[in-house]
Formats: C-alpha cells, structure tokens, sequence
C-alpha cells in the first residue's frame, strides 16, 4: 500500500526532525526548510498534505499557501503556529486549513489525529467529486448548476475554481465560478472610476453589496484577485479600505486575514491600503503581523504609519 505524501516546511530543522520522528512511519515525508521551493516540489510530485509554520523567514506560511493553490486550488494544510488563535482557526477553517500550537503538551497526539483527519477529509471530498461525476454522465447533466453539495463543502473547505462548489445567499444559490465573475467584472468596471478616499463609489457599492449577498467565503475569491500578480493597484487598494469600513460581521475574520496578507504584498500602495483597513478595524489580533510587516518596510514613510497605528491597536488591548 502506498503511502500518503505529506510536505513539511519549516526552517527550524529541530522541528522538522520532531515532524519526521511522529509522521515517517505512515506517511512519505518530504521536508524543506525554504518555502520558495515548495510550488516547485508541489507541482513535481502530487501530495496529499501540506504542513507549514506559520512564521517563515522570508514570508509568512499564508504567503506560501497562496502560491501553492495557484499549483492546486485543493491543496490542504495544517499550520503550525507559537501563537495560536482561536478565532483565525475558524477563518483558517473556512479555506481547508487546520492550525495546531507548538506550545501544545499534546502536540504529539494533536498532529497525527489532525493528519489523519485532514488525509480523511481529503479522500472524502475526492471519493464524493468521482462519484458525483458518475452521477453526472449517467444523467447527460453537465451544468454546474446540476451538481450535489460536495464533501468539500461539509468539511468547510471553499475549492476555488471547482465548479461544483455552490455559494449560498438568501436568493439562489451559485457557483464559485460564477460569483468569481461578478468580481471580476467589478474590477473592470471599476477602470473608469476615480476615487477619493473615503467616498462611496458604484465600485465599493458594488463590492459591498457581493460581501452581503454571498458571505464571508467570497474573500476567499477575492483574495486571489487581489493579491494576484497585475492587479490593478489603485483598485485593489481601494478594495482594502473598504474591507476594514465594511460592516459585516460574517466575514470579519476573512476580512481581517486578507488584509493581513496585504501588509506584505510587493506593492508599496496595497500595503498601505491594508495598514489603513486593519486601522478601521481596530483589531488588536493583528498586531504580530503588523509587527512583522514594519520589520520588513522598505519604504521609510509607509514604516513610519504601520509604527503609528501598531501603537494605536495596542493601546486599545
């Protein structure tokens, strides 16, 4: 019986011994302690899990994530983290990531039950999309529209780019695909505009109005737009403020991760959009990322604004 492949990254290699020491003996490890090469190893070779620490010295285990379902869009991980939250595990959740503390006294235990599970998790939803493709031919039904609910979205895990995954608002329901449209036509659209900040445009309208009729799984597509290479820098900043304005607590915590992604993106603009958001939202939980964003700055006036409103956000613990 083959083993199921699993790829480790961390750069502290002590980690990756404990990592190999639990998992070796079920499982076909590869480890690497520099996340620039795992879509490389991703696209060589078809694992079935991914584990990463969550602080990585050259951008943060998100960061790599991204870029890893650019590869594949089903990828599944588990974060390893010195700082665990609990409410970023739900919005991790919601994007088929798990999050397991290295501070744990049952690390041991917690990881290979949350490997298993993942691994389950994973066959489930291949098992589910192969028979519901059987269902498919049987029927000559070949819309999306036609599909069942898949396993994918039992286990909360939002498949960009699946047509068979359905977003739910209070009217229809529709598919990934679809709503991914409407996103991108707002952006285009958004081309003619000019905006001032703070002013309500047909574009942050537009944007706002998408957030509440389809929920918080739509910044799982949104998020690719925006932190997407040739992106329109003055619209996805204007996306940004808008996220931290947005009064929508269903995706407060999807809001909050993609504009704490931002603070790292190659754009000097965007990473100031998204400083601006998280000091609307005036979330204390983004400080280490904050923290991390300022050691990084390059740009000496951008550093000096992340500083101010990292002192306002801790001030308000």
């Amino acid at each position: 019986m083959n083993k199921k492949k699993i790829l480790v990254i961390d750069d502290n290699k002590n980690w990756l011994h404990t990592i190999k020491l639990l998992l070796e003996r079920e499982y076909d490890l590869t480890l690497l302690t520099d996340g620039s090469q795992a879509a490389r190893f991703l696209r060589e070779k078809p694992y079935d899990l991914v584990i990463i620490d969550f602080s990585l010295p050259e951008s943060s285990g998100l960061e790599v994530l991204q870029k890893l379902r650019e590869v594949k869009s089903d990828v599944r991980a588990i974060i390893l983290t010195s700082h665990p939250d609990p409410d970023r595990a739900m919005s991790l959740a919601n994007r088929g990531f798990d999050q397991i503390s290295k501070a744990s006294v049952n690390l041991s235990t917690e990881l290979m039950d949350l490997t298993r599970k993942a691994l389950e998790g994973k066959k489930l939803a291949s098992e589910n999309e192969q028979s519901e493709s059987e269902r498919n031919r049987a029927d000559n039904q070949t819309t999306p529209d036609s599909t069942s609910e898949t396993a994918a979205e039992i286990i909360g895990a939002l498949v960009i780019g699946k047509a068979t995954v359905k977003l739910k608002s209070n009217s229809t329901d529709e598919t990934v695909v679809g709503v991914e449209q409407k996103i991108k036509a707002l952006f285009q659209m958004a081309k003619e505009e000019n905006f001032e900040e703070g002013i309500e445009s047909e574009f942050s309208n537009g944007l706002v109005s998408i957030i509440n009729k389809y929920g918080a799984q739509v910044i799982n597509i949104l998020s690719h737009l925006i932190l997407s290479k040739g992106v329109n820098e003055e619209i996805a900043s204007e996306a940004l403020r808008w996220l931290g304005r947005l009064d929508h607590s269903e995706s407060y915590y999807e809001r909050l991760w993609l504009l704490e992604e931002a603070l790292i993106n190659p754009s000097a603009r965007i990473r100031d959009a998204a400083s601006v958001g998280l000091a609307t939202l005036g979330d204390p939980h983004a400080t280490p990322y904050l923290e991390q964003a300022i050691q990084k700055e390059t740009c000496a006036e951008l550093r000096e604004d992340m500083q101010q409103i990292l002192e306002s956000l801790e001030s308000a613990r």
